[in-house]
């Protein structure tokens, strides 16, 4: 990666970055939203996703998800390929720099959320943009080679499901102060 590439990704950061963002334990009862952020790419995505979904339906926690599909955008229709309330974002909709366009930052990166649940591994450099930019509470994630972005982080042999699974299982068993 070229000095220029470096130089513009830390100015962005910088400017969306949550400064003085603390971890926020909190039990899934008193989440209110979340954000799901993957990969449109892998073909367990979609189930990584409906699982996560399914588990905030239960606990009245409402989900957005934008999931980046690192190939061409066809056709006109923006999010032709998602469920309503889905972000795809594709290739036409990333920068050089590989940093996602100014509408979608404001967009996404201006709202606060509970829980950030990023099911991408390995992170491509704009899924990990937006999970250091997001202003959520807790953050976990599935990808093992970037420890230092996640609150909590679920490794191991399984497959992206199981670690999904076991990710909001644990979630589940956060105790609230009394």
């Amino acid at each position: 990666m070229n000095f220029i590439t470096k130089h513009i990704r830390r100015k962005k950061e910088l400017l969306f970055a949550c400064k003085d963002r603390k971890a926020v334990y909190m039990p899934a009862e008193k989440l209110s939203s979340a954000i799901v952020i993957g990969d449109a790419g892998t073909p367990e995505s979609e189930n990584m996703l409906s699982l996560v979904r399914k588990w905030a339906a239960d606990y009245g926690v409402t989900a957005y998800s934008v999931y980046f599909s690192l190939k061409a955008r066809r056709g006109r229709d923006k999010n032709g390929d998602a469920a309503k309330g889905d972000i795809v974002l594709f290739r036409n909709d990333i920068r050089l720099a590989g940093i996602p366009k100014n509408d979608f930052l404001k967009e996404i990166l201006g709202k606060r959320y509970d829980l950030l649940i990023c099911t991408a591994s390995p992170l491509p450099y704009p899924v990990e943009f937006v999970v250091k930019c997001c202003n959520a509470s807790f953050k976990a994630g599935i990808d093992k080679s970037r420890i230092d972005l996640f609150d909590m982080l679920v490794t191991g042999d399984k497959s992206g499901s199981e670690k999904i699974e076991y990710m909001l299982d644990s979630i589940t068993k956060i105790k609230g102060e009394d």
